[in-house]
């Protein structure tokens, strides 16, 4: 079986400051790249393949953020350039230095963003390549900065799960998402294709009405989604599987705090699963992938940015499993 990962989402150029309007000196954001860069190297010893589809404007913006994705070993074929804008995100960070010479995205600490979609903004479901679907393993950023996507979300998720994909719908611990509840465009559509849904203990509870994340995921797997994590602000981090395809499973893990980087966390559970079907397991054990998740989360957290790290990848993925070992 040849494993593959690909990501759908809208990545953006991110300017460090307001201030800053110099595209060379933007740095990579979005949920989905990021994700996917962890993912990257996470499973490059195996040689595992990891792809980003998506759109990126015709202007300096675009070029830069192919030029910093080419610094990582995601495939960006599907990378598509088209007339217009490039998605861009500034921030302002209580006057913090840039961490401009890195080229990477830091996360915390962020009391006000602007976000320009560009040419994702009418972005639809005709802008998914056929080859997308047909991936081992897809992954959907449901996120505000796809928000045009959203009222087709379910079409598109259908549609990789007919083909035979293991579909992820993932948010973001963000300030794009939705608020008025609409995150996973049809509710239960959208539940019935995916078999892994990861979100916040907040989103869980607004999108169910339920009064606990126990209970909120109760209601995700009776609308037919396989498995479900949903993280709290507070640290817990709460899973449960329905069998099939993910060894049954309802557990709690606890990280102090609740991931504090979303991105590696996602995409280190996205590899973690890609390396099981890569050793042929029958059924996932989504316990084993939180733990990666959560080990990567806190390797980033000593390394002060969810992106920038003093290790080579091999390096890299052995400190975090010295990290994995530890949680229980």
């Amino acid at each position: 079986m040849d494993v593959t990962i690909a990501g759908i989402g809208a990545p953006y150029l991110e300017y460090p400051r307001k201030a800053c309007q110099d595209p060379s000196r933007g740095i990579l954001g979005g949920s989905v790249a990021v994700a996917l860069l962890h993912a990257a190297q996470l499973l490059r010893p195996r040689g595992l393949p990891v792809s980003l589809y998506g759109l990126r404007g015709n202007d300096p913006a675009g070029n830069r953020l192919v030029e910093l994705l080419s610094r990582t070993s995601i495939h960006w074929d599907h990378f598509i350039q088209t007339p217009g804008e490039t998605p861009q995100m500034h921030f302002a960070r209580n006057n913090q230095p840039p961490r401009e010479e890195t080229g990477l995205q830091e996360t915390r600490d962020i009391p006000e963003a602007t976000y320009t979609p560009g040419v994702t903004e009418k972005f639809c479901l005709n802008h998914i390549p056929e080859t997308f679907y047909h991936h081992t393993i897809t992954s959907f950023e449901a996120t505000g900065t796809l928000a045009p996507l959203l009222p087709d979300l379910h079409k598109a998720v259908d549609r990789a799960r007919s083909a035979g994909a293991l579909t992820i719908v993932h948010s973001a611990s963000d300030t794009l998402l939705p608020r008025e509840g609409s995150l996973l465009g049809d509710l239960p559509l959208t539940c019935a294709a995916t078999e892994l849904l990861l979100l916040t203990e907040e989103q869980a509870l607004i999108l169910t009405g339920q009064p606990d994340a126990p209970a909120a995921a109760e209601n995700f797997l009776h609308l037919g989604v396989s498995a479900v994590i949903i993280v709290a602000t507070g640290g817990d981090i709460f899973f449960r599987t329905a069998g099939g395809t993910f060894l049954p499973l309802e557990a709690t893990l606890t990280t102090q705090p609740a991931p504090a980087y979303w991105e590696p966390f996602t995409g280190a559970l996205a590899a973690s699963l890609a390396e099981q079907l890569d050793q042929g397991e029958q059924a996932c054990d989504l316990h084993q992938a939180v733990r990666w998740g959560i080990a990567t989360s806190e390797y980033c957290r000593t390394q002060g940015s969810a992106l920038s790290s003093e290790h080579r990848p091999r390096d890299k993925r052995e400190r975090i499993r010295e990290i994995f070992l530890t949680i229980s």
